[in-house]
């Protein structure tokens, strides 16, 4: 359960990104509507956390803020900025795609936007400075947060792989302002050396998920060569097989009949269920 423990608490890790970092509110710009003639202007863009980047937009101009399809290229304390796109009052608002640089690495938003939030269907990445994919997702957003259905991917390099026993991990399902919540689908895959400790190339869990956690009883099965080589569900933090389960029912209902209606069988169904529950799902 080590191992997953850290699946779960890797769960948590990334899940408050905040998407093309847009702004809610107005912003100054340089210009002004008379020099709605240029092509290039110059503008500071605040992002919705209050971050803002100074640089050029080239694109259209109304009012003396972006309006219609335009670039803006900055630089910030966080890094640099590129949004390209609709933009609708100095915002972005339409399909937009917005790259973020900082000194670790790229991240890159792709979708629907509505006045600087991405909002409706849209798509995410976070890569390192050598391109090396660290997280994706793809699927529904509301005010640059995860919410909806989608799918998230979560990427490991040699050395958290080998820590943790698995190289990606794969959840499809229900979101809530970036966590999992709903009816949900994790996917583990593991390393080839975990993978040959517990005959299974990978695992998948599904069931009802809260603030990031599946909540028990939830399924599992494990899976070598795309075969299910062992299935059953999570309780108490622990697997127990539907093969282990139908033994441990028999055996229960065996003991059952045999102590009968009387004051013994009694005693057995007021004691039993405290150390094995027959009916569990």
């Amino acid at each position: 359960m080590k191992k997953f423990s850290a699946i779960i608490a890797a769960a948590a890790m990334a899940a408050t990104m905040t998407a093309c970092n847009g702004d809610g509110e107005a912003r100054q710009a340089n210009g002004t509507a008379a020099e709605a003639e240029s092509a290039v202007h110059s503008y500071t863009y605040v992002t919705t956390s209050g971050d803002a980047y100074s640089g050029t937009y080239t694109g259209g101009w109304e009012n003396g803020q972006p309006n219609g399809e335009g670039t803006f290229e900055g630089e910030g304390e966080k890094g640099k900025e590129t949004v390209m796109g609709s933009w609708s009052n100095g915002q972005p608002h339409g399909q937009c795609k917005a790259v973020r640089r900082t000194d670790t690495g790229v991240s890159t938003w792709n979708g629907e936007f509505f006045y600087g939030e991405l909002q409706g269907n849209g798509s995410w990445k976070s890569e390192d400075l050598n391109g090396n994919l660290l997280s994706t997702y793809s699927g529904e957003w509301k005010n640059s947060k995860l919410n909806g259905i989608g799918e998230r991917n979560y990427y490991y390099n040699d050395k958290e792989a080998a820590e943790y026993g698995f190289t990606r991990r794969v959840y499809k399902g229900g979101f809530s302002d970036s966590k999992w919540n709903g009816e949900g689908e994790l996917t583990i895959y593991n390393t080839t050396e975990y993978a040959e400790q517990v005959n299974a190339d990978y695992f998948v869990y599904t069931g009802q998920v809260k603030d990031g956690n599946f909540v028990e009883p939830y399924r599992y099965a494990s899976y070598k060569n795309n075969q299910i080589v062992e299935e059953g569900r999570v309780k108490d933090g622990r697997r127990v097989s539907d093969t282990e389960k139908a033994l441990k029912d028999f055996a229960y209902d065996v003991a059952d009949d045999a102590l009968g209606d009387g004051i013994w069988g009694s005693l057995f169904d007021a004691i039993a269920p405290e150390f094995y529950d027959r009916n569990a799902e």
